[in-house]
């Protein structure tokens, strides 16, 4: 690209080099950005693989890469008890933030997930929270972007996404987040976060909230923005 300067040599070669980098710790120490708390939940879990055979792993496991993924998406499970702490831990954690009007996303694996994780929420609650996915299951949820528009000028505690609440999306109420995705990659992850870290000017004090699963290439990539 004209203009860009790139690395020339090592195993990175090509990659742009920035004239200016300006980071998350020096966001917050210049009060640009809101520090935020990570909470890991789970336990042990038991799955099924494609031989038949069952596995009861505990967060201390040694695992490979396939066993990784049978225990995360079995911790993001619904139907369990794991994701279910998450969204009682997240909503406990609201509830202490409601006074002035701060909000909880969860951001989930996909359309179906997102349907399901918004039924429990709304036994949990007592009311559905809005939705925002690329195709409904439910056809009381309004449409996408009306349901953005609304939740980001309202006042609602509970908005439930896929990949729609991203980069671009600017919603400064929301300070709990529940991570109920399998997404791995750290950009993703880092994008995700950046959620709850804008500041409020309505709320200057406030501080943003991440409820996670355990799973150690999670707790790397929280240990590298605490850091």
């Amino acid at each position: 690209m004209a203009f860009v300067r790139t690395t020339q040599v090592g195993p990175v070669e090509g990659r742009s080099v920035a004239d200016y980098r300006y980071s998350y710790g020096e966001a917050l120490r210049d009060g640009v950005c809101r520090p935020v708390l990570f909470e890991h939940v789970g336990g042990t879990a038991t799955f099924q693989v494609p031989d038949g055979t069952i596995h009861t792993v505990s967060p201390d496991d040694d695992l490979n890469a396939q066993g990784e993924s049978y225990r995360l998406r079995t911790l993001l499970d619904p139907k369990g008890g794991h994701l279910r702490e998450m969204i009682e831990v997240a909503d406990a954690r609201l509830a202490r933030l409601r006074a002035t009007g701060d909000a909880g996303l969860i951001v989930c694996m996909d359309i179906d997930h997102a349907d399901t994780v918004a039924e429990v929420l709304t036994e949990r609650t007592g009311s559905r929270p809005v939705v925002v996915c690329s195709r409904l299951n439910n056809p009381d949820d309004p449409e996408p972007a009306a349901a953005l528009e609304a939740f980001t000028d309202g006042s609602g505690p509970w908005i439930v996404a896929v990949k729609m609440v991203s980069e671009g999306v600017d919603i400064r109420r929301l300070r709990v987040l529940v991570y109920a995705t399998n997404v791995l990659a750290e950009l993703s992850f880092r994008q995700i976060v950046g959620r709850i870290v804008r500041n409020d000017p309505g709320n200057v004090k406030d501080y943003g909230v991440m409820i996670l699963p355990v799973d150690g290439r999670l707790s790397v990539m929280t240990a590298r923005i605490q850091d």
